[in-house]
């Protein structure tokens, strides 16, 4: 029995579940658009792709079966690190509650900017990787803001 990974899995199980019944349902608002789909599809979809993965590392874990040559030929090489997915999850899910209070172009930016900073390979400057995401939110404002006329959440900065 894998003690770590079944630690991680139970996280990303608890971590999901919350998300799923309690943060999205009370943070989320419903369409008022008969026949649309509501805007709760998508974060809990992603919330129900993470309880899958945490269930099928947990069942892995319990088996004890691992697949070492199998994986690293598949990532290239690269083992999946269960620290690295806790740090991006934790800031994903500060970046989903950061939004209603500072706004959606302030906490996509520094969101963006620290995920861009601490997953490229060939080391970026934090510089550049904060020009890349300022790219990124202005070709996302021209589309949606100005181009379809869809705004995003505004916040206390934004």
């Amino acid at each position: 029995m894998d003690k770590k990974n079944m630690a991680f899995s139970l996280i990303c199980i608890a971590v999901s579940l919350v998300f799923i019944f309690w943060i999205i349902p009370d943070n989320v608002p419903s369409s008022s658009l008969s026949g649309d789909i509501p805007s709760a599809a998508l974060p809990t979809g992603m919330m129900c792709a993470v309880l899958v993965g945490g269930v099928a590392v947990l069942l892995e874990a319990v088996s004890g079966k691992k697949k070492k040559q199998e994986d690293e030929e598949d990532s290239g090489g690269e083992k999946l690190n269960p620290l690295r997915f806790a740090v991006i999850l934790a800031v994903l899910i500060g970046y989903v509650l950061a939004l209603d209070n500072i706004g959606f172009y302030v906490s996509t930016l520094c969101f963006l900017t620290l995920g861009l900073y601490y997953y490229n390979r060939p080391r970026l400057s934090l510089v550049k990787t904060a020009l890349i995401s300022v790219i990124f939110l202005a070709c996302v404002f021209l589309l949606f803001e100005k181009g379809l006329v869809v705004y995003m959440p505004r916040g206390l900065l934004f």
